[in-house]
């Protein structure tokens, strides 16, 4: 695999021909489902992917970001996007302790290779990011280095103008 390089995304740079050889397809087998008061992973598979009119959507979500104040974190092999993760701005919660990890995929292809850890990475406490899932039962495992050049999320986010 050639290397992977990591940077901030512009709100410019981001359109729709970003993500023209981004593969989101993600077969997914066991979900979160409520079984009366209690949630449950439990087999229920279907196949995930993006559509154009998806594809529009995160367009204007992560311009919005941006514009919001948030950043946006990408990987690429050569000129090729290959991830990308969105973070909203601000720390929250009862003592400022999280980010709110909006958003965070790799390109089917470079899955399972440290991407989305690198991508994803805290400031060395699991409790900095707050991550949304979509009912996928599959864990995510978040590395302690590794995102802007292993200085953590907090400092991305500072230098982003995030906080």
């Amino acid at each position: 695999m050639q290397t992977v390089t990591y940077r901030a995304l512009r709100t410019e740079e981001i359109d729709r021909a970003l993500f023209r050889d981004f593969r989101r397809r993600q077969v997914v087998t066991k979900c979160w489902r409520r079984d009366g008061e209690a949630w449950v992973i439990r087999d229920d598979p279907f196949v995930d992917d993006w559509i154009e009119a998806d594809y529009a959507y995160l367009v204007t979500c992560l311009r919005q970001t941006l514009l919001d104040g948030g950043f946006v974190y990408a990987a690429f092999v050569g000129e090729t996007l290959r991830g990308f993760c969105a973070v909203k701005p601000g720390f929250f919660g009862g003592e400022q302790r999280y980010l709110d990890l909006a958003s965070i995929h790799v390109s089917e292809e470079l899955r399972g290779r440290g991407i989305g850890g690198a991508l994803g990475e805290g400031t060395g406490r699991a409790e900095a990011l707050h991550l949304r899932a979509l009912g996928g039962g599959e864990p995510v495992v978040l590395p302690q280095n590794g995102l802007c050049g292993g200085t953590g999320l907090r400092s991305c986010a500072r230098e982003a103008g995030a906080l």
